[in-house]
């Protein structure tokens, strides 16, 4: 393979603006585009209530019998009750309701994703059509719609067995008195909800059929707010702790278990914050067919219910365009046992997705021999092509004969009846006496450790030839292989080092033909002891009397309350009526909790400037009684007492003076990836033994082991780097986007930001006539230029513009500044990086 030119590109337009991260601020109506589906956009109105860190909001979808929704008939009801008014455009009369069902679960997700809303409170309204589809919808989108205010509409004639609403709907009706139509509708309608156990409540006013007058809208949809399931104080704060779990328990692969708790979650625990977090992760596993397609799920909810939802789901990713979605989502309701009666049919709802396509290939024939290719798992309404070389042929099973000695790629592309690709797989089949060993690889190519420490390394040889591979292992001299283990073509090291730098670790292998080698490039990292919190360390406490801030004073963000309601302070908080804890104490706060509270809150920020560098940490406590430590506002330590205390909490037991003044060390190592780069918060909730105890103390020290890693002169040497071991991150091809800003880990490299931190970007600045920006520093096949245009749509062309470097920043990047000329038109720049292939970097286009 020649040498080839990698190339990205930062461009900005000289004067451009940027979006904010909603299109519409309180107080103001504007039009919003779908974030995950760009091809819808809807109506807003943001009450002028509306807070990023207050109260969350209440939000009303609204349809109509003509297109657009109905934002400024509820624009005034939204503004005097603190609610979100969403109108959606594509209802309308004559339309069916499943050609609508993928916007508006499009907006509800964008609306869920992008604004502070109350899951608890999510609400339909329509007028005449439109309120026949706003029943609709709350059938579509059943775990998280609350009620529906119908306006001079009904169910439309749908009272069948596919009709079901989930108990605990709230349904407020409003017609005019005069309207004959849907007024000769409620007794048929309320017989049907009824059975379902929706709560119904009508409204009447003079007039014919026409929407219901400001203070009909108000009062129907006060007594809806007051009247469904509110939150619990902690259920924001749980639910969110029991995402973080699923993620982690996907991550570790238990994909089965993590689908069937969200399945349950979204039918025993509709509209709320559990609901809503079972719904953004279920939405992850949906979007990966290729794992959900070959998972064996068990323990599934079953029953009419979660047959209804996942059918739904099918149905809105075809809608959407998501055939991942959907495929997934049929997949699932296929997987459920007795699924109950009078379902929709799935197939005919959703295409049939892609086979799944396993080879069955020989690994090795004679030269002039002719061999059979099998496709697997491939339906007969499918043809494959086989593709060997130059030579293409039809069919799932075909024949081959090969003359030439070698080793031969053998792909099978899956193709529809319109010739559209479903699937690709591939393999290798070796011919006479050519390359006898097909792979041999490590599971893991790089790692990073403290001196001292023993790693584990596994590789897998494969060959096609009956014979026993002979295994050489060599390494650096100051890497010591401590174990190995050879069995069955695998081949496992457990090694160390106590000299600081990067080794090599190589294994050979041969089969008496052909010899192969994979290396394995391992560093240890010098370090040093950092202390984030010590003794000194500023902080911030309050001592509650009541559940005032009880689910939101751990999080990093604190709201406008919060922040009146804390006092400043020094770590060392406590009391004490005799001297035990004197040294110990910075802050005292007994005229405070002295015979009058047993909890306190403590808010503690620090700042870690490279947490990819933080290999281990540890916490030591000094307390009395009990404490809950939470980091970034997620609970790391309990002692004595239950992550969620109240005023009336009571410690599980008593911790003595003298453990007390000796501290506790906890090895908090297995967390640091809740560390983030800049400020971060560590929270503490004091317990304790009663309000009369004579004395109390929390003081804490945070600290941690910071590896002095080497710079990174590869793609792999910075991945490395930034990945300490047990971080969860295993996207690490070049061109995965982990973080989802639009930036390709090569981009995040060559550029100098973080592959998965989207606030950590590659960034263009203008100012004073100069254009600055971060990346690797230039050297032989690397490089750095600027092109100009004068408008989008003409080519780019080379500048002459000098390119200095200002300043050597961290791992090997370098501060580049650029002073642009003024002609006084305007010019659109872009800064190109120029990446050649080389053995270090390793790089594919």
């Amino acid at each position: 393979m020649g040498a080839w030119s990698y190339r990205v590109s930062l461009m900005m337009a000289l004067g451009m603006g940027f979006l904010r991260a909603y299109e519409v601020s309180p107080g103001e109506r504007g039009e919003a585009t779908c974030a995950a589906f760009p091809q819808y956009s809807y109506d807003v109105y943001v009450p002028s209530s509306y807070s990023e860190e207050g109260t969350p909001s209440p939000v009303i979808y609204t349809m109509s019998f003509n297109p657009n929704g109905m934002v400024s008939s509820f624009e005034a009801t939204g503004e005097a009750l603190g609610i979100i008014v969403i109108g959606i455009k594509g209802v309308e009369n004559g339309r069916d309701w499943r050609e609508t069902a993928g916007e508006f679960y499009a907006v509800m997700r964008d609306v869920r994703e992008r604004l502070h809303i109350d899951p608890t409170a999510q609400f339909t309204a329509g007028m005449s059509g439109g309120a026949w589809n706003a029943y609709d919808a709350t059938k579509v989108m059943r775990p998280h719609l609350a009620g529906v205010f119908a306006m001079g509409g009904w169910l439309g004639n749908q009272h069948g067995e596919t009709d079901r609403f989930l108990e605990g709907l709230l349904v407020s009706r409003s017609n005019g008195a005069n309207d004959v139509g849907a007024n000769g509708q409620l007794d048929r309608d309320r017989a049907h909800l009824s059975t379902y156990g929706v709560t119904i409540r009508d409204w009447s006013f003079p007039g014919d059929h026409e929407e219901s007058p400001p203070s009909v809208q108000q009062e129907a949809l006060r007594w809806m707010l007051d009247a469904r399931a509110k939150p619990a104080p902690t259920a924001k704060a749980d639910a969110f702790r029991q995402a973080v779990a699923w993620r982690q328990q996907l991550f570790a692969g238990d994909l089965s278990k993590v689908t069937a708790q969200c399945l349950h979650a979204l039918m025993n625990s509709p509209r709320s914050y559990h609901s809503l977090e079972a719904q953004s992760v279920l939405e992850e596993i949906l979007a990966d067919y290729q794992s959900v397609g070959q998972t064996a799920f068990a323990d599934l909810p079953s029953g009419p219910y979660v047959m209804d939802y996942l059918h739904y789901m099918a149905w809105i990713g075809k809608h959407t365009g998501t055939l991942d979605f959907a495929w997934s989502a049929a997949y699932l309701a296929r997987s459920i046992e007795s699924p109950g009666s009078g379902l929709l049919p799935t197939d005919a709802m959703v295409p049939p997705p892609p086979p799944i396509v396993h080879l069955d290939l020989p690994s090795t024939v004679a030269a002039g021999e002719r061999f059979s290719l099998r496709a697997n798992g491939v339906s007969d309404e499918f043809t494959v092509h086989w593709h060997i070389g130059n030579d293409v042929r039809e069919g799932n099973n075909v024949d081959y004969q090969l003359a030439d000695d070698g080793i031969y790629e053998i792909t099978a592309v899956v193709r529809d009846a319109e010739g559209q690709e479903s699937a690709e797989s591939s393999d290798r089949v070796r011919v006479g006496d050519g390359l006898s060993l097909v792979q041999g690889y490590p599971k893991a190519e790089i790692s990073r450790g403290l001196p001292g420490a023993i790693h584990t390394a596994t590789w897998h040889f494969e060959t096609s030839l009956p014979t026993v591979v002979t295994i050489t292992v060599t390494s650096s001299p100051d890497l010591e292989v401590v174990a190995q283990e050879f069995h069955e073509g695998r081949v496992r090291l457990d090694y160390r080092s106590h000299e600081v730098g990067r080794h090599t670790l190589s294994v050979s292998a041969t089969d008496g033909i052909d010899t192969i080698s994979s290396d394995l490039h391992y560093e240890t990292v010098a370090t040093e002891e950092v202390t984030f919190v010590g003794d000194a360390q500023p902080l911030r406490w309050f001592v509650p009397n009541g559940d005032l801030l009880r689910t939101t004073w751990m999080l990093p963000k604190l709201s406008v309350l919060g922040e009146v309601a804390f006092h400043d302070g020094i770590n060392g908080v406590g009391y004490d009526r005799e001297s035990t804890y004197g040294p110990w104490i910075n802050t005292d706060v007994r005229s405070e909790m002295a015979d009058k509270q047993a909890l306190l809150y403590l808010r503690i920020p620090f700042e870690v400037a490279a947490p990819e560098d933080v290999l281990r940490l540890s916490l030591t406590m000094n307390y009395d009684d009990a404490y809950v430590a939470y980091l970034n506002g997620t609970p790391i330590v309990e002692r004595g007492m239950a992550a969620d205390p109240s005023v009336d909490s009571e410690p599980f037991y008593y911790h003595s003076d003298s453990l007390a003044v000796t501290g506790a060390v906890v090895d908090l190592t297995s967390v640091r990836h809740l560390l983030e780069e800049g400020t971060n918060l560590l929270a503490i909730a004091g317990l304790n033994e009663s309000r009369g105890s004579s004395d109390f103390l929390i003081a804490a020290q945070l600290k941690g082991q910071v590896g002095i890693a080497s710079s990174a002169s590869s793609f792999e040497d910075w991945i490395d780097i930034l990945r300490p071991d047990g971080a969860p991150f295993d996207q690490m091809e070049r061109h995965d986007d982990p973080d989802r800003d639009g930036h390709a880990n090569i981009d995040e490299y060559l550029f100098g930001s973080h592959p998965w931190k989207a606030a950590s970007r590659p960034t263009l600045r203008y100012a004073q006539g100069a254009l600055t920006f971060h990346g690797r520093a230039s050297q032989d096949g690397r490089g750095y230029v600027i092109e100009q245009s004068s408008t989008l749509g003409s080519d780019w062309e080379p500048t002459n513009v000098v390119l200095d470097q200002e300043a050597a920043l961290a791992e090997g990047v370098v501060a580049y500044r650029a002073v642009l000329p003024s002609s006084g038109l305007t010019q659109f720049y872009r800064v190109r990086a120029l990446q050649e292939e080389s053995p270090g970097d390793g790089l594919t286009n």
